[in-house]
């Protein structure tokens, strides 16, 4: 996989991922052979002597830290205070005198200098200790030295004592390895300097342990000397040597850049009593924020009593950080038991780590620190498979690698971390010490209380609530109405002393862990083929799941800015029990203590900046977001280097880390705007304390100034919080407005976010950093700079409430929809009435119109199709039903208006119905009419539709495919006159691109009848369902129409479907809960979907999806017609209805979406670019294309009708526009028909016999089709766009293509004027060659014309043919050859009165 694969290093051992204990069963499953592969490229083995140079390299490099480390090194002592002199052998380490001075005492309590002794032993401990080996992407390489027992005082895990011993050990071995690395001698002495000479050097540094500089580690790294100095002994090497050892050496060097050496101290585990050290325990004797009457960081702190200090809360972080040090031998036993007692164990880790990597929870190294990463360790991983190996080591011995890899997945989705801890090897749970009954159900009511859902609670339980309430005063009250279901405390313990979590450093990340294994396994056991949706790309994409994240670039050191205000508990836990163990003598504790501790801090407050302000940040929005919150991520990145100057605050502090919190909204909760809490109480109420009392109280001070009190109509009097309405913006609106920051822009979660962050962390978000820049010759100068946190939130629009004119249509359907239902004028009853327009499923892009901005509220267009009951009196005959549904539009015209005084125009086969301010076209669609088709196109096997259809090869102009036409009689010139006013009359954009679709003309029929009300319908109930769906399709469908792609709108509403409903199959594990995010997703999803040998089945209904025998047949159906793209749905299981773009335009939706999705892809989610980069979506390139036609609007200023003609002279072109038409076919502008004649007054001279007989290349054929628009709409909006279609059809048909469009179609809409104000055309390669080209195709009167088989074939029987066996027809088409010019002269003679200028780009 890319990103996760490297190149496995020659000599790795070549395990198959899917063989058993004996190693002979072959891969069972096309996932297996995926997992083979994916574990075969992270694969990476142990550097060990006699594989490749650079393994032996790197043992070497191990054996030199070894010997260094036990031989070289030089015991030194450490002062760990300032010293008053400076003088004799001394070792000053500004971290460990920052970690000594933070408890006043440690001084008197353990001698201010410590020796450090050289180690006992050295050990390879982590992925190479446990002999495992480690990802290709994480190539680290740990080596562990131990102090001897007696370096350290039994006493010493108090108080950061240990801590401070350790970063002076670090900063001594690390300065005497400077020394030692840059010896002359190494070359002669050691292998690995002698093959790095002149090429690398070892670059060693100390550097923060997974964020914390309280805790140290040395990192070596092999980094590629200066290039000037690396340049003449490169060459002199290259000529000297043979190309074997060159190469050899070459693929060393750059192999050996990408690991990295990591140094760790460790002690003995008999040193410390551990069970001082449990997660439960207090190793850190100080006053904290956590105690009343803090005292200020400035003054002196005062003396704690024993009562304060049997009360001060755990230290589980500080705990943890003792007792890591001395498990590192112990954890890499348990791994190296693992993989020999399991065979799958080896392979099943890389593919765990493999997994969490996709997610972005492992924790960077130190080559890509900047990015955002988790904090999680893959060391962590392998002991939680481990665990789940050990608890069932029956089933672990024989199973797949697979196999424990979804055992661990199940470990840790299943598990109840809020309820039960769980120790390694023992496969049941334990339940955790549970509060008393009364005391639960005090938690809960006041839960319920502050809830918002406790609006559905019925007054009974309310009321039995209300009894259950006893004065009982506990302790840490609000805790569980804070977080409601965030775990913050798991607990999976390393031995039966439950004396370490091996969970520790990953508690913030718990839910998210949690909830990606339930997606991964729910991915396993539904879909075939899960490798995607478990480790592919798209999982690594924070913008992919991210609704709402809060940046803040730089969190505060330890400090005041910690101090939040004791307006509400942040604590999720328990105040200790007293604890006699570290107290010999005093009076026992008294409950009635004035010093009684108050707990308002995270429960980790001894913990790093970074955990304790992730922490802090997360607590605050989950209590805040409420249910509007579904889940979080957090993520850190270093924001600045790590090895850089201190800062303001404790040298230990110094770790410049940023905070990036992602979070996933709940779309169908996340829009509202009240929120309402606990009921008002009275003062008895609260000075007794009830459960209601403290939940009002503390719902007060969380949301202080906001909150007031609301009257109900049931009559209750509720704490509520009312936000600010916003306006629902999209596209590149919403981006203008939100740089503004206008008001009435920003959406519920962001105020909520925004107003609680600045209220209760505004030292941790509004960080004002000092940074120490540091000059060789000048005195140190402070710069500030400021820090501010971002919050962004759905940039690209929110799910807002619909607009009036929205709610004005959908109120104004159901009217008519009621009033049609009850006409009685028809001997049938209308049963059904369905709508086909994207206005009335809330896809409709809203747009202004660009042409006559005074008329914003004109009439618009909307399609519906009833449907009378069933009768047996309905004819069978096509043409009948017709009739017959023409007698009914006439008699619902009649009543409509005597009945109801709504005026309506009848036509042949629609009526349109002017209702409310908008027009309503009725259509009537009856089953017979549209029979034959659907039993062809409906029917899921092939057979029928290839009986039905023929194949024609395409000649040199098309793509090479083979195309569909259909068998039967040709259609005569009335047909074919009703067929342009059917197509010409759709609103369905999509058919601007067509160029002759009467090859379909059955399919347009059952299309526009059928399959487009069900369509409609289906993606209504989506709309209904998903709150993002409908704003997710109008980004789609702008960003199209930004592009210039036409043809693509029901294409892009079944992708979105398709990405809601089956987004496990499209590699998500969970359906987009804003619009932007699916608009990412589809961006993804399209540019990376294989369209051309894979077709997409769509199912509009999770609860009845698609079966297996209906896949199957659909896949056949693929590979039999081999359509691209091709999408099929239940209505059309062979993908032929849904009208689709043509290649050319595909072509250019992939491409655009691919460039538009890399520039977000590379654009980080905490970049100040990104937002530029959500700009670039939507605007327009023009560059690619040829020809750009700034159009005019036709209808500002009427034309005469021109009397020069075309030139006399007859030329043998293809641009045919010049030459002059025949004598009886006077040529006109484009828009003379509509300008010039007044609707029917000319009818007449067309037809003075009354016969209704319309032939496609007779003048009659536009004169008829200005009297339908005009007598049907009327407005000048649909006028506009009847110009431009007619203009689009003559183009086509003059130039057979030649040209790939480029149309903003949302410009072309109702609401946007009709009319774009530019058209682009881009010329394919193959256009300027020679080509075969039909006269009567181009004639100035044709709007569209049948095509060359309808007219090479006179309609009579017995054709008579050439001796040659040509047919008469065929001597009237020529070769001839395109150019620049003539087409730019053909479009200016097409286009007379619509196009403004014509522009070669």
């Amino acid at each position: 996989m890319k990103g996760l694969a490297g190149k496995k290093e020659e000599g790795s051992p070549k395990q198959s991922l899917a063989t058993g204990p004996e190693g002979l069963r072959a891969p069972a499953s096309l996932l297996e052979l995926q997992l083979q592969a994916l574990e075969h490229g992270v694969r990476v083995a142990v550097p060990a002597a006699g594989l490749s140079l650079s393994s032996s390299v790197l043992r070497d490099f191990v054996a030199f830290l070894e010997s260094f480390l036990l031989n070289d090194y030089q015991p030194v002592q450490i002062h760990l205070t300032e010293p008053s002199k400076k003088e004799g052998n001394f070792i000053f380490s500004q971290t460990a005198q920052a970690l000594f001075s933070r408890v006043p005492g440690n001084a008197k309590a353990t001698p201010p200098i410590w020796t450090a002794p050289k180690p006992s032993q050295v050990q390879l401990v982590g992925s190479c200790g446990a002999e495992l080996g480690p990802p290709a992407f994480a190539r680290n390489l740990d080596l562990a030295f131990e102090l001897p027992a007696d370096a350290l005082d039994k006493r010493d895990y108090l108080n950061y004592r240990y801590l401070a011993k350790r970063a002076g050990l670090v900063d001594a071995v690390h300065s005497q390895l400077l020394a030692t690395l840059a010896s002359p001698e190494l070359p002669q002495k050691w292998k690995w300097a002698s093959v790095c000479r002149d090429r690398l050097k070892v670059e060693a540094s100390v550097l923060p342990w997974r964020f914390d500089n309280a805790k140290t580690f040395i990192s070596l790294r092999f980094l590629p000397v200066a290039a000037e100095a690396a340049k003449l002994p490169a060459a002199a090497d290259a000529a000297a040597s043979g190309d074997e050892e060159t190469k050899d050496r070459d693929r060393a060097i750059r192999q050996l850049q990408k690991w990295e050496v990591r140094l760790f101290p460790a002690y003995c585990s008999s040193v410390f009593r551990e069970k001082f050290l449990r997660p439960d325990a207090n190793a850190v004797r100080r006053r904290t924020t956590a105690t009343r009457g803090v005292p200020n960081s400035n003054t002196a702190e005062a003396h704690l009593t024993e009562a304060q200090v049997k009360t001060l809360p755990p230290t589980p972080y500080y705990n943890g950080l003792v007792l890591e040090d001395s498990r590192l031998f112990r954890h890499a036993r348990i791994l190296r038991k693992c993989a020999k007692d399991f065979p799958a164990f080896a392979s099943s880790v890389l593919l765990f780590k493999a997994w969490a990597k996709r997610r972005a929870l492992l924790a960077s190294g130190a080559f890509n620190s900047s990015l955002p990463s988790g904090a999680c360790c893959g060391f962590t991983l392998s002991l939680i498979l481990a665990h789940a190996c050990l608890a069932s080591a029956d089933v672990a011995r024989v199973a797949t690698p697979l196999q424990l890899f979804k055992l661990a997945l199940s470990f840790i989705g299943r598990a109840d971390f809020h309820g039960h801890f769980y120790c390694i090897g023992e496969e049941a749970g334990h339940p955790k010490t549970a509060l008393p009954g009364a005391a639960a159900a005090v938690l809960a009511a006041a839960v319920a209380a502050r809830n918002d859902a406790a609006d559905a609670a019925n007054p009974a339980s309310a009321a039995a609530a209300a009894d259950q309430q006893q004065l009982v005063q506990i302790p840490q009250w609000g805790r569980s109405e804070l977080c409601v279901g965030l775990v913050e405390n798991a607990f999976l313990f390393d031995s039966e002393e439950k004396t370490f979590n091996i969970l520790w450093r990953a508690q913030l990340h718990i839910q998210e862990l949690q909830q990606e294994a339930q997606i991964s396994l729910t991915t396993l056991e539904t879909l075939e083929d899960p490798f995607l949706p478990l480790f592919g790309e798209q999982q690594e994409q924070l913008l992919l799941k991210s609704d709402l994240w809060v940046q803040i670039p730089s969190l505060p050191p330890r400090g005041n800015a910690y101090d939040l205000e004791a307006s509400f508990p942040v604590a999720n836990y328990e105040p200790p029990q007293p604890d006699q163990r570290h107290i010999s003598q005093g009076p026992p504790h008294e409950d009635a203590c004035i010093d009684d501790p108050i707990h308002i801090d995270p429960p980790k407050w001894e913990a790093c900046p970074a955990f304790l302000g992730a922490g802090t940040v997360a607590r605050l929005l989950v209590r805040g977001l409420g249910n509007r919150l579904q889940t979080f991520r957090i993520r850190f990145s270093l924001a600045g280097s790590p090895t850089g100057a201190s800062r303001e605050g404790n040298v230990a502090d110094a770790c410049p880390v940023g905070l990036l919190v992602s979070i996933t909204l709940n779309g169908k909760a996340y829009s509202r705007l009240l929120d309402r809490g606990p009921p008002l109480v009275d003062s008895t109420e609260s000075a007794s304390g009830t459960p209601n009392a403290i939940a009002a109280d503390s719902f007060r001070k969380f949301w202080g100034p906001r909150c007031d009190v609301r009257r109900f109509q049931d009559g209750r009097m509720l704490h509520c919080v009312l936000w600010e309405k916003f306006v629902a913006l999209e596209g590149p609106a919403a981006l203008e407005r939100g740089a503004e920051r206008a008001v009435g822009t920003q959406s519920p979660p962001e105020q909520i976010t925004r107003a609680v962050l600045e209220r209760h962390a505004a030292g941790i978000c509004e960080y004002s950093a000092t940074l120490t820049k540091t000059e060789p010759s000048a005195t140190p100068k402070r710069q500030r700079h400021r820090r501010a946190f971002s919050i962004l939130c759905s940039p690209l629009g929110s799910n807002g409430p619909l607009s009036e004119r929205q709610k004005a249509l959908i109120r104004a359907f159901a009217e008519l929809k009621n009033v049609l239902c009850a006409l009685s004028s028809t001997p049938l009853t209308i049963k059904q009435v369905w709508h086909s327009d994207a206005a009335l499923r809330h896809t409709e892009v809203s747009t202004s119109n660009i042409w006559e901005t005074e008329s914003a509220d004109a009439a618009t267009v909307h399609s519906v199709v009833v449907q009378f009951e069933d009768s047996g009196k309905w004819p069978v005959e096509r043409e009948a039903v017709c009739k017959l549904k023409a007698a009914f539009l006439v008699a619902m015209n009649e009543e409509l208006l005597r009945d109801y005084s709504v005026s309506s125009n009848v036509m042949e086969s629609y009526l349109d119905v002017h209702f409310q301010s908008f027009i309503f076209r009725v259509q009537i669609f009856h089953p017979n009419e549209v029979m034959e088709e659907a039993n062809i196109f409906t029917d899921f096997s092939l057979k029928p539709i290839i009986s039905h259809l023929g194949k024609a090869v395409v000649g040199s102009g098309g793509n090479g495919k083979e195309t569909l036409t259909f068998l039967g009689a040709l259609p005569d010139d009335q047909t074919t006159a009703k067929q342009v006013c059917d197509v010409l009359l759709q609103e369905d954009v999509a058919l601007l691109s067509a160029i002759n679709p009467y090859h379909k003309d059955q399919v347009l029929h059952l299309r526009s009848l059928w399959w487009a009300p069900q369509a409609s319908a289906l993606l209504h109930s989506l709309a209904l369902k998903h709150t993002a769906f409908a704003g997710a399709v109008r980004l789609a469908v702008l960003w199209l129409s930004k592009q210039l792609v036409v043809g693509a709108v029901h294409f892009v509403e079944h992708v979105m479907a398709f990405l809601f409903v089956d987004y496990l199959r499209a590699g998500y594990g969970d359906e987009p809960q804003t619009p932007h995010v699916a608009f990412l997703r589809f961006l993804q999803f399209v540019s990376s979907f294989d369209w051309e040998h894979n077709a997409l089945l769509v199912s509009f209904d999770p609860a009845a999806p698609l079966t297996e025998e209906q896949r199957q047949k659909m896949q056949i159906s693929f590979e039999h017609f081999r359509h691209t793209p091709s999408v099929h749905s239940v209505i059309d299981p062979h993908g032929f209805i849904l009208p689709r773009p043509n290649p050319p335009s595909f072509r250019r939706l992939i491409g655009c979406a691919r460039d538009c999705f890399k520039k977000i892809h590379v654009s980080c989610i905490t970049s100040a670019q990104l937002t530029v980069a959500w700009a670039g979506l939507f605007t327009t390139d023009w560059c690619q294309f040829d020809i750009i036609l700034r159009l005019k609007d036709p209808l500002a200023t009427s034309e005469a009708r021109p009397d020069v003609t075309a030139p006399q002279k007859k030329r043998r072109f293809a641009n045919l526009a010049f030459n002059r038409d025949p004598e009886d076919h006077r040529r006109e502008p484009i828009t003379c028909g509509l300008l010039q004649r007044g609707g029917s007054e000319d009818l007449s001279v067309y037809f003075p016999r009354g016969k209704f007989n319309l032939s496609p290349t007779a003048p009659e054929t536009a004169a008829v089709l200005d009297d339908l628009l005009l007598r049907a709409v009327g407005s000048k909006v649909c006028i506009r766009r009847y110009i431009l279609l007619r203009f689009l059809r003559r183009l086509f048909q003059a130039f057979p293509n030649a040209f790939v469009l480029g149309l903003d179609f949302v410009q072309a809409q109702q609401l946007g004027g009709g009319l774009p104000d530019a058209i682009a055309l881009k010329i394919p390669p193959v256009t300027l060659l020679c080509r075969a080209v039909q006269p009567l195709e181009v004639l100035p009167r044709l709007l569209v014309c049948p095509s060359w088989e309808a007219q090479k074939v006179p309609r009579i029987p017995n054709n008579p043919k050439k001796e040659d066996g040509d047919t008469l027809q065929n001597e009237r088409a020529f070769m001839a050859v395109l150019s620049p010019a003539m087409l730019l002269g053909g479009i200016n003679a097409i286009a007379v009165g619509l196009v403004e200028s014509v522009l070669l780009t």
